[in-house]
């Protein structure tokens, strides 16, 4: 029986460290799946779709629709990545090169719907921060995927791993292009 995953977070909370550090063996986790372009059915295809037994994805965008992946995915596991929207605003503003400015509009959207799923859809949550420990690495792991064994080395390895996306692609995403 497959067991799908729905991880969620404000941007630069670590999802794509999470997506890597959860794609491994049985387990497969997408990030960035939902763009302008694709609609909520593509991303609950492409998440049940695959042949493993926990698959599922992190992606920050995804909060927007929230509430129709809960509707499509009622019982998918469900976890969010808290990180101070302030915080989050700041280093996006940062690796995008804007000023936080251009992004609040936007943002507060977001924080929004990060509010409501919180409130509504009551994930496990878990501090970005934490994601930075083995213990936190643990925690996770052992909430997407309880029943697969992590290995020693993956763990090691993941927890020295720093992923960045390329700049150049976070700044057309913030400038909507």
């Amino acid at each position: 029986m497959k067991k799908p995953f729905i991880i969620l977070a404000m941007p630069r909370s670590m999802t794509a460290w999470t997506s890597c550090f959860l794609t491994i063996g049985n387990v497969f986790c997408q990030h960035e799946v939902l763009r302008k372009d694709l609609k909520t059915d593509v991303v609950v295809k492409s998440i049940l779709g695959q042949p493993y037994k926990y698959s599922g994805v992190a992606c920050p965008g995804s909060l927007m629709v929230w509430q129709e992946l809960v509707q499509r995915m009622p019982d998918a596991n469900y976890i969010y990545i808290r990180r101070s929207p302030a915080q989050s605003l700041k280093s996006l503003a940062k690796v995008a090169q804007v000023t936080e400015d251009m992004m609040e509009d936007g943002y507060e959207q977001l924080n929004q719907k990060a509010r409501e799923f919180m409130q509504v859809a009551e994930p496990k949550v878990i501090d970005f921060t934490e994601l930075t420990t083995m213990k936190g690495m643990r925690k996770l792991w052992n909430w997407v995927c309880p029943e697969e064994h992590l290995p020693d080395q993956h763990l090691v390895k993941m927890h020295s791993l720093h992923i960045e996306q390329r700049r150049e692609i976070i700044h057309a995403q913030v400038l909507g292009k």
